[in-house]
This record gives C-alpha cells, sequence and structure tokens, in this order.
C-alpha cells in the first residue's frame, strides 16, 4: 500500500510477535528501525524490545536515550537543554528529529525543549540524521489544506538546514476505502516534499 502512494520505505518497530519468518520479503523497504521505547509488561521487561533484534543493514537505527553510533530522538524526557544536545553533537552524536517530540511538553505536564527553533538553528551541519514528520492530530487538516502553521514553518527550515536527509512520516492512515486511504497518504508525501524539499 506505502508503495503504491508513492512512499520509498518504512520505519520498523520492535514489536511482541514479531514475525521474523517473512522479514526478508520486506526488509529492503526499511528506512529506520527504532528501538524498544518503553518496557511491555513488567514480567517480560528483560525480553521486550531486546531479544532476537532484526538485523537491517541499511537502516538508521533510531534510540530514545543518549547512544552513539545512532540516531537519538529529540524528545523532552530526554532533555530540555539546548546546550546537552549541542554537547552531545560536539562529541560526535548525531539525532533524530521529531516535529512532535520538540513541541511537546514533558509527560509529567512540566515544559518541554525552550525553543525549537532556537535548537534548530544551533545545530551543526550534519547533526539531524533522519527526520520524523510527525504532526500533531488536529494540524493535519491545515497542512493538507496548504495553511501556513508552525509545523509547515518547520518543515521548510529543516529543508534549508538539513537537506538530503531522509524523512519518515509518522501519521495514522485515514481509515477510509483503500483508494480514499491512498491518496491522503501521497497527498500527504507530496506536501511533505514541497516544503522538505
Amino acid at each position: 500500500m506505502i508503495k503504491s502512494a508513492g512512499y520509498a520505505g518504512i520505519q520498523a518497530l520492535p514489536i511482541k510477535f514479531w514475525s521474523y519468518k517473512r522479514i526478508h520479503e520486506w526488509e529492503k523497504d526499511v528506512i529506520s528501525f527504532e528501538d524498544a521505547f518503553n518496557f511491555g509488561l513488567p514480567w517480560k521487561a528483560l525480553l521486550f524490545g531486546r531479544r532476537i533484534s532484526p538485523f537491517f543493514p541499511q537502516a538508521i537505527l533510531v534510540a530514545h536515550h543518549w547512544q552513539k553510533g545512532v540516531a537519538v530522538e529529540i524528545h523532552p524526557e530526554l532533555s530540555t537543554s539546548i546546550e546537552e544536545y549541542l554537547d552531545f553533537c560536539a562529541n560526535g552524536g548525531r539525532f533524530c528529529w521529531d516535529t512532535l517530540h520538540v513541541r511537546r511538553r514533558r509527560r509529567d505536564g512540566s515544559s518541554g525543549i525552550d525553543d525549537w527553533e532556537k535548537l534548530l538553528q544551533a545545530l551543526p551541519e550534519g547533526a539531524v540524521e533522519l527526520i520524523h514528520v510527525h504532526p500533531k492530530k488536529a494540524e493535519i487538516p491545515a497542512f493538507l489544506n496548504g495553511a501556513s502553521t508552525e509545523f509547515r514553518e518547520m518543515l521548510s527550515l529543516l529543508g534549508l538546514k538539513f537537506p538530503r536527509v531522509p524523512a519518515i512520516i509518522e501519521i495514522f492512515p485515514p481509515l477510509k476505502s483503500p483508494k480514499k486511504t491512498l491518496g491522503e497518504l501521497s497527498d500527504v508525501l507530496t506536501i511533505t516534499k514541497e516544503w522538505l524539499g
């Protein structure tokens, strides 16, 4: 379905009951692979997302904690300090920029990252390895209708600062007929390409 809408590939997530039998049929389509961001049920904490991790040699690995050699997703639970992100880059760290997580509050309700524009401007060239195009649900209609929003502004700035960085579109596809779903997914891709360049 994704190929029919014009997408180049997918992002894989570590999920329980993953079928490894057919992994070779679709591993070539995996652009990025996220590590486990939670540990499932307490008694399975040692196994969830950690055993038999599928290997996608061409994929960008995304982590949700400080780790070198992978794209660390920027989010307020990791840090709200721009300086801490810049220090990580200065020591060779790379990031995944998620358009939702850089703008949201912390899960406990406290303030998130102070100023995403300041962070974006401060990051050095090559600091962002992957972009997650992740609009808030309420932003999707305005985005599809061409309205000027903070989300569109961010995509435009990302495209200027980090051209040629791969992007993963993270939206819940509309649950409509297959034809309408493909149409909307294709529209999201077209508009995203316009703004990211």
